[in-house]
């Protein structure tokens, strides 16, 4: 994270939110973006961007 000292020392976990989107991708293992949302004022910097996602289809309840 980078920023003024007095904005990273306010910073608590739930001001930073890390979300990717998997509502368009089919079965299988996909590399997915990340989103990320700070506080304004506050950069951040990861060494990878995307995670590796794996869908598998739902085994149906008897």
């Amino acid at each position: 994270m980078l920023g003024e000292a007095d904005d990273l020392k306010k910073i608590t976990k739930d001001d930073i939110n890390l979300t990717v989107d998997v509502s368009n991708l089919d079965e299988g293992t996909h590399d997915v973006d990340l989103a990320v949302t700070v506080p304004e004022g506050v950069e951040w910097e990861l060494d990878s961007k995307t995670v590796s996602v794996t869908i598998t289809q739902k085994d149906e309840e008897t």
